[in-house]
């Protein structure tokens, strides 16, 4: 189908940075799943006591795969992906199929 899924996590005060970046670079939208809460490297509170650090958001974004190396970029340079340890994570994931998106083109080399 030639697109990808990025998933992106971030604090809550980078979230509206994050999808203005991305729509900047090409993407068309973005679904949010707000107050996410997880584990990363380091201890988080209790756990046991279910008391984790700060919240994060999780977004979506579907993007084609010209699209991606630009929104990719734009978002991590808006959310200091690269530059500050802890800060959030981005991974693309490949989408095999769906309902629900633009029909493929022609030059895709998918047929309607």
């Amino acid at each position: 189908m030639n697109r990808k899924l990025l998933v992106v996590t971030v604090e809550a005060a980078e979230t509206d940075q994050v999808i203005a970046a991305a729509r900047e670079a090409g993407a068309s939208g973005a679904t949010l799943i707000h107050q996410a809460r997880g584990e990363g490297r380091r201890e988080l509170g209790q756990l046991m006591a279910l008391s984790l650090d700060a919240s994060r958001d999780i977004v979506l974004i579907i993007v084609t795969q010209m699209q991606l190396p630009m929104v990719i970029d734009a978002i991590a340079k808006v959310a200091s992906l690269d530059d500050t340890p802890g800060t959030g994570v981005l991974f693309e994931l490949d989408i095999e199929d769906a309902v629900g998106l633009d029909k493929p083109t022609m030059d895709a080399g998918y047929s309607a």
